[in-house]
């Protein structure tokens, strides 16, 4: 526990000093104020600020937040160094989750607070559970990412281009219903119901299809991260 804790406190202390990772959050946050400020007055528009920032924050937020500190860590060999002390793999990759969670669905919290859909209490618990689900996927994401990937510039690559596919196919469904079905896939269309249907003052429940999505990606992303772990290690 002791080991895990100071991993912890080391990537913390990675985290606030790393400008491209925080930079991801601050961002988020100007989305969601930004795109509020302009679609004031039409409330059902509303769901974009919220919609767009928690995907941005949560998908690349999450495959980068999980990626990059990893690559890094290979990169500078800080983390053989760290295999070679008494650290092992297993406290490396907890020490590394805790922050990278921790940190992401703070950021969310404070979004849904400052956007302007409100959501009652119900409602607000789902949106929490189902934004630590997504943060979960997004993070294992990362760090299946960050084990195939040697250098930081190629772990950035790599978690920009699924980063980007998962981000663009809930908010498609906007300009055409035929992407309806390929954004009920993804793990994240939910998140982006449940603000379009409360800013329309709609009620909003899980479809059994959605709980199975978000469960089927849960499970085959620990899946594939315990194979990478188990054929490549993580350094």
């Amino acid at each position: 526990m002791n080991k895990i804790k100071a991993m912890t406190l080391l990537k913390v202390k990675n985290l606030l000093s790393s400008s491209n990772l925080l930079i991801i959050p601050i961002f988020s946050l100007l989305v969601t104020i930004g795109i509020d400020y302009i679609t004031d007055g039409n409330s059902s528009l509303h769901f974009l600020a919220l919609s767009y920032g928690v995907s941005f924050n949560t998908i690349l937020g999450g495959i980068l937040y999980g990626a990059y500190p990893m690559a890094e860590d290979k990169e500078k060999n800080m983390l053989r160094t760290l295999m070679t002390s008494s650290i092992s793999e297993k406290d490396y990759i907890i020490g590394s989750f805790i922050p990278a969670i921790a940190v992401l669905y703070t950021v969310n919290v404070i979004l849904l607070c400052v956007s302007q859909v409100k959501m009652n209490l119900r409602e607000s618990i789902i949106f929490l559970f189902l934004s630590f689900i997504c943060l979960c996927i997004s993070i294992l994401v990362g760090f299946i990412v960050g084990m195939i990937s040697r250098t930081q510039t190629q772990a950035g690559i790599l978690a920009l281009i699924p980063s980007l596919l998962i981000m663009l196919a809930p908010t498609l469904t906007i300009i055409s219903n035929r992407w309806i079905k390929i954004a009920q896939l993804i793990y994240t269309y939910s998140l982006t119901r449940l603000s379009y249907l409360v800013a329309l003052d709609k009620n909003f429940s899980l479809k059994w299809t959605e709980i199975v999505t978000q469960t089927g990606w849960l499970m085959i992303t620990i899946v594939v991260f315990v194979f990478f772990y188990d054929r490549n290690r993580i350094d």
